[in-house]
This record gives C-alpha cells, sequence and structure tokens, in this order.
C-alpha cells in the first residue's frame, strides 16, 4: 500500500507513520506499507486504516489544509 502527498510539504518524509512497519522511500517518494504486514494482521482492516490515517494527518498538518471544511465530524480520526 502506498501513500504520497503533491506537492510534498516539508517534513513529509520525517513524519512517523504507522504502523511501525511502515515507512517513507525516499526513491519513490512516498510511504509504503508492505502487504504482507497488512494481511498478517489479526485486525487488517484497523492496520491499514491507522496507515492511510496517518499518513493523510502527514500531509493535512505539514501543509496546513484547512481541515474544518476537508473533514466530516464522526469520521475516522474525528470525534
Amino acid at each position: 500500500f502506498y501513500a504520497y502527498a503533491y506537492p510534498v510539504p516539508e517534513g513529509f518524509s520525517a513524519w512517523r507513520a504507522e504502523p511501525s512497519e511502515a515507512y517513507f522511500d525516499d526513491q519513490l517518494g512516498e510511504f509504503l506499507l508492505p502487504y504482507r504486514v497488512v494481511r498478517r494482521a489479526v485486525d487488517p482492516d484497523t492496520v491499514l486504516l491507522r496507515f492511510f490515517q496517518s499518513t493523510y494527518d502527514a500531509a493535512a498538518e505539514l501543509a496546513a489544509w484547512d481541515r474544518a471544511s476537508l473533514e466530516v465530524p464522526g469520521t475516522a480520526g474525528h470525534p
């Protein structure tokens, strides 16, 4: 699985993505989460959601997106 932001905000590659097996690949310029990590997880849906939520948070916070206008209250990661 992969996640990227364009344009790449300052500090994006240094963001701590979740789960711990996720990493930023400098050559590709994106975060990667190996399929085997998700496949072997006790709760694959949660592992994958954590990856996508954490990389979305990285892009949104570092690029100073207007999250109040973009996000729907009550969805993943938001009260």
